[in-house]
């Protein structure tokens, strides 16, 4: 296996390196984090779903890949503001996600659904857009339940998926570290999940090992 952790630490030796550092201007995820977002989505073939995009540093990570033949990136995001973000302050979260996709020319893979990952409606839209197909990475950077966020999806989660959880270790939010350093250690144990890597700033990487069973 691919040592991942090395890869990611090596990330100024990525060929994609260029793009990283510029992404990194408009995200608050580590560079090491970027690269295996980007890398990963190189191999994937179907769908990607994002929870919690911001202002689309990690979007466009995950968009950048993919040629016009590929299937799309899904983001969720609520939207609002966030003026007192101590690094990238935004007015409009959504005008500024829009903006920096359009920036970059990735309009045509990344589709925007503005809402909840909980809400019934966000959560039945996503499943029409991928149809018979499957979610081949889920990133999650959202409000630290990632059980139901998974949960939700489930059916749609290809049987390898590559799971991807920003907080596992964070320093502004303990409460959000513990919720999901707590799924990811209980679904390890009952062999859900398997990790890969945690790599600079707390971001997680590993894969569903499907069952029958809901998580």
């Amino acid at each position: 296996m691919k040592d991942f952790k090395c890869f990611a630490e090596n990330y100024l030796k990525y060929n994609y390196s260029s793009i990283i550092q510029e992404l990194k201007n408009i995200s608050m995820l580590h560079q090491e984090t970027l690269t295996l977002l980007h890398y990963f989505s190189s191999k994937t073939k179907n769908f990607i779903l994002e929870i919690g995009p911001y202002i689309g540093g990690s979007t466009l990570a995950l968009a950048s890949p993919r040629n016009e033949h590929e299937q799309m990136v899904l983001t969720i995001e609520p939207g609002g503001s966030y003026l007192n973000h101590p690094h990238l302050p935004s007015k409009n979260i959504l005008s500024n996600l829009r903006q920096n996709i359009l920036r970059y020319k990735q309009e045509k893979k990344v589709a925007i659904f503005q809402g909840y990952s909980y809400e019934e409606n966000i959560i039945s839209k996503i499943k029409k857009v991928v149809g018979p197909k499957t979610i081949d990475l889920l990133f999650i950077d959202a409000d630290g339940d990632v059980g139901r966020d998974v949960s939700a999806f489930w059916d749609k989660l290809s049987n390898e998926c590559i799971l991807v959880l920003d907080d596992y270790f964070t320093s502004h939010s303990p409460e959000k570290q513990t919720l999901v350093q707590r799924w990811v250690n209980n679904e390890k144990i009952n062999g859900k999940i398997s990790e890969l890597c945690v790599v600079k700033w707390g971001t997680w990487f590993g894969k569903i090992n499907k069952t029958t069973q809901v998580i």
